[in-house]
């Protein structure tokens, strides 16, 4: 694996992970944890990205649990994404674009990778969020420290899926008791061309989507089957609930109590807002100290409010309502109406009146008048 792969695919940069961020971003805080654990190979890959191609406020996370190696997962988390915010600014339906990036991702890995990945995304548009996902990676969203929502994993013997895979010709069977279809045991993935021909339509790409409103406050989780081996979904709810509020400090964890036994390769790629940090080790630290004994990666994204449409100051509207009496040409309204920060382009506007000023001629009435007076004498 090349350090390119080795490392985060952040697109957006920093500027994302911290409650002031910029106009067309949400306002966030997000963390992310990850450790090799046991494995002889990190194939874990995240993403973090905006799409810049709109003035909607918006941010997209993804986690990546590649297996067979790690060039699947590496190239969703390089190009899902792209695919995504193509299909978003020709004006598909959100999505509609989540499903054609991940069967454009499916088919491009199929088409050169023997390898295949589960997908988990968060993406957020303005007070909105979309969880789309695919394969046994996970999502909760947790609201006012009480588990609100969770994904299903996508396993062979959920009813479900099982009824959709009897229904393309496939069976599910048990290896060493664990449901597999055709040997893979998940139900949906990218890639996996190899699992994927025996019987086509039986393992799908296609993601599942929940789509709900977000609040002040909610923090979503997104994890591989790595975390959730261990911890369930009410456990980790009761985590993020325990460290948010200081009242509940008093419990005590596995990797806590055990003073953790040394993790692997941890902190690979670990970043961000130092509160969602803190809960994403904490969540990959429990989850190790229990016994998962796979790649373990964990995001948290906790909401903080959408962004005001438009922030004028005093000043511009003081400039704007004097044009308007002297009803002359107004250029602050112009620029008012820009999704940029307005201040600056007050700012900007200001100060080119100010150098048009003084680089006007003066006049020179007086001299004239002194030169006149001259001449009469």
């Amino acid at each position: 694996m090349n350090t390119f792969l080795k490392t985060t695919v952040i697109v957006l940069g920093l500027g994302l992970i911290s409650a002031h961020v910029n106009a067309t971003a949400p306002y966030v805080r997000v963390g992310i944890s990850d450790c090799q654990g046991d494995r002889e190979s990190m194939e874990d890959a995240h993403t973090i990205a905006r799409n810049k191609g709109t003035q909607a406020p918006n941010a997209f996370f993804a986690l990546y649990d590649g297996h067979g190696g790690d060039q699947a997962s590496a190239y969703a988390a390089t190009h899902l994404q792209n695919f995504f915010f193509a299909h978003r600014n020709r004006g598909m339906s959100i999505p509609d674009s989540l499903i054609n990036a991940f069967h454009q991702t499916d088919t491009a890995i199929q088409s050169s990778l023997g390898a295949g990945t589960t997908a988990v995304i968060a993406y957020i548009e303005g007070a909105t969020a979309y969880i789309a996902w695919t394969g046994d990676s996970r999502a909760l969203i947790i609201r006012n420290n009480h588990l609100l929502l969770h994904t299903q994993d996508h396993k062979p013997d959920s009813p479900a899926e099982r009824a959709r895979i009897e229904a393309a010709g496939g069976s599910v069977l048990l290896v060493r008791g664990e449901p597999r279809i055709n040997g893979l045991p998940m139900s949906r993935a990218l890639g996996d061309k190899n699992f994927k021909r025996p019987t086509p339509g039986a393992i799908i790409a296609t993601p599942e989507i929940l789509q709900f409103q977000l609040q002040r406050g909610d923090v979503i989780i997104l994890g591989c089957d790595g975390v959730w081996d261990t911890v369930d979904n009410n456990e980790a709810a009761q985590l993020v609930a325990d460290l948010k509020s200081p009242s509940n400090g008093a419990r005590r964890y596995s990797w806590q109590r055990t003073g953790g036994r040394p993790i692997p390769n941890a902190n690979r790629s670990s970043g961000g807002d130092p509160d969602m940090l803190r809960l994403t080790r904490a969540l990959r630290n429990e989850a190790y100290a229990r016994g998962s004994g796979d790649n373990i990666s964990v995001m948290a994204i906790e909401y903080i409010q959408a962004p005001p449409a438009k922030i004028i100051p005093k000043k511009a509207v003081a400039l704007i309502k004097k044009a308007a009496v002297a009803k002359k040409p107004a250029p602050y309204k112009k620029a008012m109406k820009k999704a940029v920060p307005p201040k600056k382009i007050v700012k900007k506007v200001v100060r080119k009146k100010v150098i048009a000023k003084r680089q006007r001629p003066k006049k020179r009435r007086h001299h004239a008048n002194r030169k006149r007076l001259m001449t009469k004498k």
